[in-house]
């Protein structure tokens, strides 16, 4: 795979190549950048993979929610995401780096890392449909400098994901209830 800032001035695409598949690949052209995979239909354990790097994303509790990353086959959290009651949050490293998830634009549909001072890293503009996911992904020059960004592009793809089935099960209750 390719690093992500590699490729220069073409547009990079999550794509989901099967529907009702819980499977996702950043896509530039035909390069494939990174995937994006859950263990099951059901849960929020997923793997993820782009050229430097190898993770793992759970979502765990309820009440105090929080999703952990951690590099593929290890046991130890190698960072830690604490979303609060808008969707959004802060990504905590174990090396301290502290990087903030919020939503952007006025009715707030797409979504960007930024660091702590608000400096943008990345913007993730989902265009989904209710049978595909899709989104286009757009690394700032300042998101190219740092050794995070595959890992910052792979967890929030899997933040808006999460947010969209989140949503959908919501609907279905109300429409269940109603």
């Amino acid at each position: 795979m390719k690093h992500i800032c590699e490729i220069k001035g073409a547009e990079l695409v999550w794509m989901q190549p099967r529907v009702m598949e819980r499977a996702f690949e950043l896509r530039s052209g035909e390069d494939v950048l990174g995937t994006l995979r859950w263990n099951s239909i059901s849960g929020s354990l997923a793997n993820a993979a782009a050229a430097d790097g190898l993770w793992t994303f759970k979502r765990t509790g309820f009440f105090n929610p929080r999703i952990t990353v951690r590099a593929q086959g290890s046991d130890l959290d190698f960072a830690q995401f604490t979303p609060n009651w808008k969707s959004e949050g802060n990504l905590q490293l174990s090396t301290g780096q502290n990087f903030r998830w919020m939503g952007i634009g006025f009715w707030r549909a797409q979504w960007a890392f930024t660091k702590p001072n608000g400096e943008h890293l990345l913007e993730i503009e989902p265009h989904s449909s209710w049978l595909k996911k899709t989104a286009v992904v757009k690394p700032t020059p300042e998101g190219c400098r740092i050794p995070e960004l595959s890992l910052l592009v792979l967890l929030g793809w899997y933040l808006v994901i999460l947010r969209s089935d989140d949503d959908s099960a919501g609907a279905a209750v109300a429409a269940a209830c109603g």
